[in-house]
């Protein structure tokens, strides 16, 4: 799957229906949204970018994992990182969310910021869409 979305807060939304298409992705499917929506919305909120800029999200399946991307302007010069306890207010769970339902995740500087995450998918079945 790869999407070029607009950097804003529909993002999330858009890229959690497309998932929803995929075939192949069985009892993960949940949590696969979920690690999708935080990495959305993380760039969203902290990329500096606007809705004139790309997203570009991308999900694919190897050797029985799931990486999901999303490559944001990287515009702020931040990277990504974990809030600490004391430092939590309503948000900044996002990253936490992520280490807890992913297998690693990681970021790199090239054309923007890319930040990706890998689960363990079920194997098997392909990970396709009728439309792709």
């Amino acid at each position: 799957m790869a999407l070029t979305l607009p950097c804003a807060p529909s993002a999330s939304a858009a890229v959690r229906e497309e998932l929803s298409q995929l075939d192949g992705l069985g009892w993960i499917l949940a949590d696969v949204m979920l690690v999708a929506s935080e990495l959305v919305n993380n760039a969203v909120l902290h990329s500096g970018g606007m809705p004139h800029h790309d997203l570009e999200v991308r999900a694919s399946r190897r050797a029985g994992r799931l990486t999901l991307s999303v490559r944001d302007p990287g515009l702020s010069g931040s990277r990504a990182g974990t809030v600490p306890p004391a430092e939590r207010e309503v948000g900044g769970w996002g990253l936490q969310i992520i280490e807890a339902l992913c297998e690693r995740w990681g970021e790199e500087r090239d054309h923007g910021y890319r930040v990706w995450a890998e689960l363990d998918a079920p194997t098997g079945e392909r990970l396709s869409r009728q439309t792709l």
